[in-house]
């Protein structure tokens, strides 16, 4: 039987006291949580930075709630908006919302969270913010809604399996929502023919390099890596993620300053912490972009941040405390026959890496999805927070991307 409810009957009533973990409903592993000393709410993966919210009930006629931390290590922690930023973040003021009970199975309450000002609660990527409702915004229609679970004890409730059959309203038989977690920008260049010359270009210049570059292996300082002979050839090196990559993939990278060549040093001492930087010989090491391709260079820049921007990603929207600086560029070879096995960056590698593919094709994966990356095309993800792999070249002969690294620089 279907259905129906009017605004004076919802599928669900809070009660003050309950609590709940929020999941996020277009991407169900990942539950509203935090990293310690971070006052930004966010979506995670990992079940140590998840946590489980109470729900206070404003006032007697039911429609307004509060959240806070179930158990807050001393005071009560709320969950509220910071003012410039729209930004969900912990703190003591507590914010009212007004929820949106779209439907209910047994304890899990699918729900979208209003403001009193009439914006909805979403996950901009993995930041939670509040967000003017657009009905022409379909990332926000996508990434408002919100699955609360129920704790019942000590353990949250499980799934409910329903043996009805759906109906029309019911969340059984809504579509999929599968928005990825990164941006796929499938034609950077609409002119072909300049996109052809420009990746062509790339391609002579890193073949260049890679004939006479020096490679050097992974060590914690190398010997001489300071010497005008390493900055004229540069310096080849094997690639290695966080998340247990090995160098069988036989990956290696060479890396050049930004197109300005500009490095504030705050933004070094960041670049220095990097792993694959510092065994190499740091900074130092890197070589000078020539002016041609400086210029692509920058045009990827400037076409990423506004990517990001558009479609309010990584934290790039307006009235933010921080942006998004490009700090270096690695150029990275995958030879014939090689892939790269699922892993995660290091945490210093950067905060935002922006791969634009010039030469061959293959299948990158970021947390399940794929998508097949050829020449003039470019992907932007956080590649320290998302499992990321690589397929085979699908061509033959090596596979050359330019991974332009984004970090956070504070106002």
């Amino acid at each position: 039987m279907k259905r129906k409810f009017n605004e004076c009957q919802l599928p669900y009533t809070f009660i003050d006291g309950d609590q709940f973990l929020i999941q996020s409903y277009n991407f169900p592993q990942y539950m509203w949580g935090f990293r310690s000393e971070d006052r930004s709410l966010t979506i995670v993966r990992n079940k140590r930075h998840q946590h489980c919210f109470r729900i206070t009930v404003s006032g007697n006629s039911q429609k307004s709630i509060t959240l806070s931390l179930a158990n807050p290590q001393f005071s009560p922690v709320y969950v509220g908006i910071e003012e410039d930023s729209s930004e969900a973040i912990l703190g003591p003021n507590r914010c009212p919302f007004i929820p949106e009970v779209t439907d209910c199975i047994g304890t899990t309450v699918f729900v979208k969270l209003q403001t009193k000002d009439g914006k909805y609660l979403r996950h901009s990527n993995y930041l939670i913010r509040a967000d003017e409702y657009c009905e022409n915004d379909r990332p926000l229609l996508q990434d408002s809604m919100w699955v609360f679970k129920k704790r019942q004890g000590r353990s949250i409730a499980s799934w409910p399996i329903s043996t009805a059959p759906s109906t029309p309203h019911s969340t059984a038989c809504q579509p999929l929502l599968d928005r990825p977690l990164f941006i796929h920008v499938d034609k950077c260049f609409k002119d072909e023919d300049m996109s052809r010359r420009i990746c062509k270009e790339m391609d002579d210049y890193i073949e260049t390099y890679l004939l006479k570059s020096k490679e050097k292996p992974r060590s914690e300082r190398i010997p001489g890596a300071h010497s005008d002979d390493c900055q004229h050839k540069g310096v080849i090196y094997s690639l290695q993620g966080a998340g247990g990559m090995s160098m069988d993939a036989r990956a290696t990278a060479i890396s050049t300053y930004r197109p300005d060549g500009e490095m504030s040093e705050h933004l070094r001492d960041r670049i220095e912490q990097a792993t694959t930087v510092r065994s190499r010989g740091g900074v130092q090491t890197f070589l000078t972009l020539p002016d041609p391709i400086a210029k692509t260079v920058s045009r990827l820049e400037k076409m990423a941040l506004a990517r990001m921007k558009k479609m309010k990603m990584f934290g790039m929207i307006t009235r933010r405390s921080f942006e998004l600086t490009l700090g270096f560029c690695e150029w990275v070879t995958l030879p014939h026959g090689s892939d790269i096995v699922p892993h995660r960056d290091g945490g210093n590698d950067c905060d935002v890496a922006a791969i634009f593919a010039f030469k061959n094709q293959a299948d990158v994966t970021v947390e399940g999805t794929t998508v097949r990356l050829g020449p003039g095309q470019m992907y932007i993800f956080e590649p320290q927070k998302y499992t990321h792999s690589v397929s085979k070249p699908i061509q033959e002969g090596p596979r050359h991307v330019i991974a332009l690294r984004f970090f956070r620089t504070y106002n």
